[in-house]
């Protein structure tokens, strides 16, 4: 029988960070659209379950754990010792929010605590149809959005010809695509900082109507950069043209750490809990652990022990072998197996009658036992009988051994890709 070095009670009482609230404040137009107000108005798009939007947030923390965690970028396969993302840098930060109003939340990761090249904002939306991640965006940190669903994206450096403007990027939700679309990139060019540019064309002098030595570079209505050369007025009307009624929204950035993320994990357990309704007199050890969470692991040991004696009428014996391993048996049969040291695990490998674990007992299908797990949102990620609930500190691993397609034991514990 495989043995899991997991622990059985998800405590999860984290004091492993201090982390605070970091505010973005951007004041660009003259309105400013609050992150509340673009919710209600988000609440009319798409409607999503309330577990929906749970699954959604529970996803967005396997990526900040991988981050803090694992020093890993959401689209790297494998994990790397990154100093600037492992730990605790107030510097990264993140937002949660819907931004491009399309009903679902998309995750906001902002990356300043490195240098400039290291330096990044990138945007991730989440597939409920397909269960994936979905990149849409990856720019330089000074991005500021509208309520039109465009970004400004200023370049991090201003390698241009001009001055007066910091070189940006425009872009553009597209709904259909589902994506940000480029629109163009918009320049100035200074005539006494560049008389010519790059390619050796000369400053326009007459699209510089007001003599002043400025224009403006934007990209005409065929997408191409720099082909429109624009004097002061007409830039100012461009600008006014594009952006349209758009409204700067402002963002509260919170810091990538667990205080902050966790409670994501917790919340989705919690519904999922209440969303997969058992007989009254039925004894699931799943959802007991769901129901235990922010119990100490004495609490929770003590909740386990009465349910195993009280209720199920199984005698705790000590196997010999070591003090912290224990079996649960009935009239001399062993039904579960515990293992108390590293915080614990179990085995369910009799079954008993009205008694599952997250509604898996040795008896079933693995087809069976597939259709129960995923209820509670488990997924299987490498091998057949080997589940988990996602890969952040605070989830759950289910381990089943399986002979000719029946489920012959269950293990259970708490799982995480960073943990050990």
């Amino acid at each position: 029988m495989r043995k899991l070095a997991l622990i059985l009670c998800v405590t999860m009482v984290f004091g492993l960070c201090g982390c605070k609230q970091d505010t973005q404040v951007k004041k660009e137009t003259e309105e400013n659209v609050t992150l509340e107000s673009l919710v209600e108005e988000a609440d009319n798009t798409l409607s999503l379950s309330e577990l929906e939007v749970a699954k959604i947030r529970n996803k967005y923390a396997d990526v900040l754990s991988a981050i803090c965690d694992g020093g890993k970028y959401p689209e790297e396969e494998s994990y790397t010792w990154n100093e600037n993302l492992m730990g605790y840098h107030e510097a990264n930060t993140y937002t949660i929010c819907d931004i491009n109003k399309d009903g679902v939340e998309e995750l906001i990761i902002n990356f300043t605590d490195g240098s400039m090249a290291e330096m990044m904002t990138m945007i991730y939306s989440y597939d409920l149809e397909n269960d994936t991640l979905v990149h849409l965006l990856t720019e330089f940190p000074g991005i500021r959005y509208y309520d039109n669903n465009m970004i400004k994206a200023d370049d991090s450096h201003n390698h241009g010809l001009g001055n007066i403007i910091w070189p940006y990027t425009l872009y553009q939700y597209n709904e259909e695509q589902k994506a940000y679309e480029i629109i163009g990139v918009v320049d100035s060019w200074n005539k006494e900082l560049h008389p010519q540019d790059y390619d050796g064309t000369l400053f326009p002098e007459d699209e510089d109507t007001d003599k002043d030595g400025n224009v403006f570079l934007v990209p005409d209505v065929n997408g191409g950069q720099y082909s429109t050369v624009l004097d002061n007025e007409e830039f100012k009307k461009w600008e006014k043209e594009r952006w349209g009624s758009g409204n700067q929204i402002l963002l509260d950035a919170d810091v990538i750490c667990h205080d902050n993320f966790f409670p994501y994990i917790t919340d989705y357990h919690k519904l999922l809990d209440e969303s997969v309704k058992i007989d009254e007199d039925a004894i699931d050890f799943g959802k007991l652990a769901f129901q235990c969470e922010g119990k100490t692991y004495e609490e929770t040991n003590e909740v386990f022990m009465s349910m195993f004696v009280d209720k199920l009428g199984l005698t705790i014996v000590e196997t010999g072998n070591e003090e912290d391993v224990k079996m649960a048996t009935l009239n001399g049969e062993e039904y579960i197996s515990m293992t108390m040291f590293s915080g614990g695990n179990m085995t369910y490998v009799k079954a008993l009658d009205k008694v599952t674990v997250f509604g898996v007992c040795p008896g079933m299908t693995i087809e069976e036992a597939d259709a129960a797990l995923r209820m509670y949102g488990f997924y299987n990620p490498m091998e057949e009988g080997w589940y988990i609930s996602g890969i952040a500190l605070g989830n759950y691993t289910v381990y089943m051994e399986i002979e000719n397609g029946i489920v012959t034991s269950v293990s259970l514990g708490p799982y995480s890709d960073f943990a050990g």
